[in-house]
């Protein structure tokens, strides 16, 4: 064995050990990525990503030690077209080659195994292993062409610019475990949500870490954060604000940061016109979803709640009366909204909790209807955690930072470094590819316009035989048909011929099967 044989097979040692290995890594960094998000949901999260782990790992495992064998293979029968040759050594070459192809994933016939020389197998193995990096390179480069096709029909820029967009989102898709394809849907949702042009890089770089902490798809982290900007009005830099408290309310409520953007989604518009700020309705969210409620039935109640409170004036006699139990009016209510949108909602709750516990349930349902009664329920019995979020978000120089945080920690995971290494083949591939995708194009557009040519052949005659068995019935062509004959005298002069040929005395003695 070489010493560069050596030195290769212990770099991959060193760099893909065996399953037992990697999970005793992993565990380890379970165990300090648990106690940095102090919590255990976030501890759930990365046990999940451990077995997701171990499964890649097992699958980079087997997959190495079979190249290994086949590069064993190789090397074996390259020692002995050295010394002997001859067709016995063809045959062993031929065999490793398409060997290294089935790894690759190519079938036998891509490897023109036919006619090989004393060195064919090395050939075939060496053309393998170019036509592999090629095709790779190529269907890498179409992938993500597409991708880009969505984000140049949402954003209008030069030509330049466009150019500098694409590399970061190749740049994001080896620096974040997401796909390259996936960041570009990210991009394109922010363009078709009519985020400033100008903020597209920066935004797709935040909302690409955002996925990864939520648990969201590029594309709903994306959307969503794109979206709530718009609802709210926010700039770039108050879109990543909103972003850090839910998360920190995520990593020290008992509610996913998933359902908390869903929560605002569902109940931003409303809680705007409240006057709620952005951070503030994530507070409510996190709070009324702690309680073990989904977000639509949370965003549900919390819209009719909001409604409510606004229009207190306009609401029946029942409402003013549960008012009345409460100790407000209706002008009261308003003007507690006016000088503090969230501060009023709190303290309608606590002179709810305050009042006997038979009387409560009717004052809900006053204030309510019997539709969203319970639903107000939950929430005054949720005071305290409404109380407690809303002190999470009220300094955000606690949360600021919250979603970089939460990225490194699942960053660091085994499973994202190998998830970041095939995103780093493969945006290598689109790079190459890039350069290939023209050429592929030029050549389908030549084969495309053959076989169009070829195709129009057979249509002209599929048409010339059908005109020609109407004739020979006596039948009146259609006009379209009469048209095109008129318009082309090559055709007319063949259908004219055909149908001569149809009734000669020669050609029906042919038929009758006569000399």
């Amino acid at each position: 064995m070489s010493n560069l044989d050596v030195a290769l097979r212990l770099r991959l040692v060193n760099q893909l050990s065996g399953p037992a290995n990697k999970a005793e890594k992993d565990l380890r960094d379970i165990d300090r990525a648990a106690r940095r998000l102090n919590g255990a949901r976030g501890g759930q999260r990365l046990a999940g990503d451990l077995s997701r782990v171990s499964v890649e790992a097992n699958k980079a495992d087997a997959a190495m030690r079979k190249l290994d064998h086949s590069a064993k293979r190789l090397r074996d029968t390259r020692g002995r077209f050295v010394g002997g040759g001859g067709m016995g050594g063809t045959r062993a070459g031929a065999g490793v080659a398409q060997e290294v192809g089935s790894n690759l994933g190519l079938p036998p016939v891509a490897l023109g195994m036919t006619g090989l020389g004393v060195q064919g197998g090395i050939v075939a193995a060496g053309a393998v292993a170019v036509t592999a990096a090629f095709t790779g390179a190529a269907k890498a480069a179409m992938s993500f062409e597409d991708a880009m096709a969505e984000v140049r029909k949402a954003v209008e820029m030069p030509e330049a610019e466009f150019n500098a967009l694409e590399q970061t989102i190749l740049r994001l898709s080896r620096e974040t475990p997401l796909a390259k394809e996936e960041i570009a849907k990210l991009v394109a949702q922010a363009g078709f949500a009519g985020r400033p042009m100008q903020d597209l890089a920066r935004f797709g770089t935040f909302a690409a870490k955002a996925a990864v902490a939520f648990g969201l798809s590029a594309e709903e982290s994306g959307d969503r954060l794109a979206k709530l900007g718009n609802v709210f009005q926010l700039n770039q830099e108050q879109i990543e604000a909103l972003a850090d408290a839910v998360n920190y309310l995520g990593d020290n409520m008992a509610a996913k940061e998933a359902d908390i953007m869903e929560f605002l989604s569902r109940t931003g518009g409303q809680a705007r016109i409240f006057g709620l700020a952005e951070a503030e309705a994530a507070a409510f969210g996190s709070a009324i979803l702690s309680l073990g409620v989904s977000s639509e039935v949370a965003s549900t109640g919390f819209n009719s709640l909001l409604t409510k409170l606004q229009t207190s004036s306009k609401q029946s006699k029942s409402f003013q009366g549960g008012l009345k139990a409460l100790g407000l009016s209706s002008k009261q209510l308003s003007k507690m909204i006016a000088e503090g949108p969230a501060e009023a909602i709190v303290e309608v709750f606590r002179r709810i909790k305050d009042l006997n516990p038979e009387k409560q349930m009717g004052v809900l349902t006053d204030l309510m209807g019997l539709e969203y009664a319970d639903d107000a329920a939950r929430m005054a019995q949720s005071l305290d955690l409404i109380i407690k979020s809303l002190d999470m978000i009220d300094d955000p120089a606690r949360s600021k930072g919250s979603v970089d945080r939460a990225f490194s920690i699942f960053d660091d995971l085994t499973s994202s470094k190998i998830q970041k290494m095939n995103n780093q083949f493969s945006a290598l591939g689109a790079n190459i590819g890039k350069s290939l995708t023209p050429a592929i194009g030029g050549a389908a557009d030549a084969v495309s316009s053959l076989l169009e040519n070829i195709n129009a052949v057979f249509d002209r005659a599929v048409k010339i035989d059908e005109m020609i068995a109407k004739r020979a019935k006596g039948e009146a062509l259609p006009p379209q048909q009469q048209a095109e004959l008129d318009k082309n005298p090559g055709m007319r002069r063949e259908v004219e011929e055909g149908q001569r040929r149809e009734h000669h005395d020669l050609f029906q003695a042919k038929a009758r099967g006569g000399p």
